[in-house]
């Protein structure tokens, strides 16, 4: 097989294969290689060019031993086998097999630059992302639930917060344990420092995780909703909300309560935001455009964008109305064009779209309310 065809025939297979990354970490050890150890002369007179690169991977630069190409593409027995038969005068312009196979320089913090562009420092930090992020690949099971994970930590990690039920990292504000250090930065991040330092480009409401940016995005945005309750037909984005939807509203449960007035809430955030507001009377977040005062940062933003600077950033897709929160978007879907009353009165069998309406309702109506 002529050296020419031999590169042609291998780059088209490169190309077309799954492996490319990996076949581009092997060429980056070569030529690392190549200008540590082999002279300019040897360089010369074994090395062939064949393409000439471009940014879209529909060209290549190979400038390559084909003896070097030929081992890091087969690593075969046969290719073996012909090397022992090589002449020592051409044995000396080959690289060694060893630094091919097991490089000992040190690659530089790059990676897979043709996929995501994520750098790493270690290349077997960069190969783990390759092959837990790009393959998909989970090698990893737990003997007690069957759950698959990309890495050895993984597993580790949710065998001890979730099989062990242990949580070693406690918050020194708040005393809350947590399973995992990174959870435990980030909720002292989001939760104490109200660092929320993503974005939406869309409507500009910020998130203290990605992953809550990316669920607003698929949710709010493009309106993806696959989650639906069977009892009023009402859509979410997510199975965990749909699931709270009906332990609250459809269940009734609320499992918080308040020390101080016995006050039950469904969420514990909710529980917590009014131990702070009612019975602390903290409203730590002032209007600088007027004298009001929040306890909590989202209903300031919320306030100056919609008071202050009018905008209506939310558009009901069927009567073109605009609103300035998605919960009022939301209950004006809900209440205008699905018809719906979600709030019935304990006294009478009167219902209501919205929870206000009730509770106006009962303090006009029902004196056990005035």
């Amino acid at each position: 097989m002529s050296r020419t065809y031999w590169s042609q025939y291998l780059i088209g297979e490169i190309m077309k294969s799954a492996n490319f990354l990996l076949w581009t970490i092997l060429w980056g050890d070569y030529r690392m290689h190549r200008s540590r150890v082999l002279s300019l002369r040897v360089r010369t007179s074994c090395c062939v060019a064949r393409l000439v690169s471009a940014a879209d991977l529909t060209k290549l630069v190979v400038v390559a031993c084909t003896a070097a190409i030929w081992r890091l593409a087969v690593h075969g027995e046969e290719r073996e086998k012909r090397e022992k038969k090589r002449t020592r005068e051409t044995e000396e312009f080959a690289p060694a097999p060893q630094s091919l196979c097991r490089p000992r320089v040190r690659l530089p913090p790059f990676c897979a630059v043709y996929i995501c562009k994520m750098k790493f420092g270690k290349k077997s930090e960069m190969l783990r992302h390759h092959r837990t992020v790009h393959e998909g690949r989970k090698d990893y099971a737990c003997n007690k639930c069957e759950k698959n994970f990309g890495t050895n930590s993984d597993l580790l990690r949710h065998q001890r917060t979730v099989h062990e039920d242990r949580k070693d990292y406690r918050c020194e504000n708040c005393e809350k344990k947590f399973g995992d250090r990174g959870n435990l930065k980030k909720h002292q991040q989001i939760v104490h420092e109200l660092r929320k330092d993503y974005a939406c480009d869309k409507c500009e409401k910020k998130f203290g995780i990605k992953q809550n940016l990316l669920r607003h995005n698929i949710t709010v945005h493009e309106g993806q909703r696959d989650f639906f309750c069977e009892a009023c037909k009402r859509k979410f984005g997510e199975k965990s909300q749909l699931i709270r939807h009906q332990k609250t509203v459809h269940e009734g449960k609320k499992d918080f309560e308040c020390t101080n007035c016995e006050k039950k809430f469904a969420r514990k955030a909710h529980l917590l935001y009014h131990q702070k507001t009612v019975h602390e009377g903290r409203k730590d977040f002032a209007c600088d455009k007027c004298e009001m005062k929040f306890g909590y940062k989202p209903n300031l933003i919320n306030h100056q964008k919609v008071v202050h600077d009018r905008r209506k950033d939310f558009v009901c897709d069927k009567c073109e109305k605009r609103f300035g929160s998605i919960s009022d978007l939301l209950k004006h879907q809900r209440t205008v064009h699905e018809g719906r009353k979600d709030f019935p009165c304990d006294k009478c069998e009167k219902k209501f779209g919205q929870r206000v309406n009730l509770i106006r309702h009962q303090k006009a109506v029902h004196e056990d309310y005035s």
